[in-house]
């Protein structure tokens, strides 16, 4: 009898691997209750994912957001932003446009004391930046290898980078773009509420830098008209590429569209307060930050260190126990 049963048991096995397999295929392809983000892999190089724009009047009603890589880069980063009615065709209103980041961070670094030449930008739209590793977690689930095309709702999508820093320039100014001189992470998580981004800048020692844009925020002249900074009174862009400074410590901006072209209003805030977790003003001021009134690259920054170059701090010596950590929320809401 035990001969007959060891049989039948071994047969069964086959099958019981294959129902675990199929079980996990319907995890994956399970259906979302209630307010879901739709997450899709548009492209090697593109994911989007589509959600609630918060008190608008019908759910059909949504933001979608691309995460992608633009050419020569290889860090995930927010690109394009739409509003869309799904309930009308052709209804894509522009909300930032296509190209390098315009939200993450962007800082100006090089090596210590050297010459204003050998600094420049890292970060985002700028480069000097070299992935690591990533991973596409969705409900818990890691949906990294999804093949282009596959969808998938569900509630929070955290994508999770790790990266060197390169120094963007020799002391001397010429182009380095190989020199490791720090690390970092960047993690978006996404959800029906809108995206919260976390980034952390570890250096080490021998550079120093300068204007560095803890958060940004596109407002250009073309998708919006109106920029109010901490629900203060609304500044009207005129398109003249004039800068703005906020002389104040920037924690919530919103802009819109005052003409109503459009009713979509996209939103900033720091959730610690300021421009580093825990918040840490001491470096930014007197400026703290700025707006551009520009129709192209019109953008809110704010400012974790100053923006002249006799600003400039030693990098490895800021921040909790030298790593730097900032953190910015995103989302799209209905005038």
């Amino acid at each position: 009898m035990w001969f007959w049963y060891l049989l039948i048991l071994m047969l069964c096995l086959p099958s019981v691997a294959l129902c675990h397999r199929e079980a996990t295929s319907v995890v994956k392809s399970r259906t979302c209750v209630g307010k879901c983000i739709h997450v899709s892999k548009f492209s090697t190089t593109e994911w989007r994912v589509i959600a609630p724009v918060l008190s608008a009047p019908d759910q059909q009603v949504v933001a979608e957001w691309r995460l992608n890589k633009p050419a020569g880069h290889t860090i995930w980063e927010i690109s394009e932003l739409f509003g869309r009615d799904q309930r009308v065709p052709a209804s894509d209103v522009t909300l930032s446009a296509a190209g390098g980041s315009v939200y993450e961070y962007a800082w100006v670094v090089g090596i210590t004391d050297a010459a204003q030449i050998g600094f420049d930008f890292y970060g985002n739209a700028h480069g000097a930046e070299t992935l690591l590793t990533v991973t596409f977690v969705l409900d818990g689930i890691d949906i990294s290898d999804f093949s282009v095309g596959s969808a998938q709702d569900g509630q929070s999508l955290i994508v999770t980078q790790t990266k060197n820093i390169l120094l963007p320039k020799n002391a001397d100014g010429s182009t380095n773009l190989s020199t490791v001189i720090g690390s970092g992470t960047l993690v978006h998580t996404l959800d029906t509420t809108g995206v919260l981004v976390t980034h952390t800048h570890t250096f080490q020692a021998g550079y120093q830098g300068y204007t560095c844009y803890a958060a940004m925020l596109p407002n250009n002249f073309a998708n919006f008209d109106r920029v109010a900074v901490n629900g203060g009174a609304a500044y009207t862009h005129v398109g003249d590429d004039s800068v703005q400074f906020t002389t104040t410590q920037i924690t919530d901006v919103a802009v819109w569209n005052n003409a109503a072209t459009h009713r979509y209003q996209l939103n900033m805030t720091l959730p610690s307060g300021g421009p580093a977790v825990p918040s840490d003003w001491t470096n930014a001021g007197p400026d703290y930050g700025y707006f551009t009134d520009s129709p192209i690259r019109g953008k809110t920054y704010v400012l974790y260190v100053n923006d002249t170059y006799a600003s400039r701090k030693a990098l490895s010596t800021l921040g909790v126990a030298g790593t730097i950590t900032q953190q910015q929320k995103y989302w799209v809401s209905w005038r």
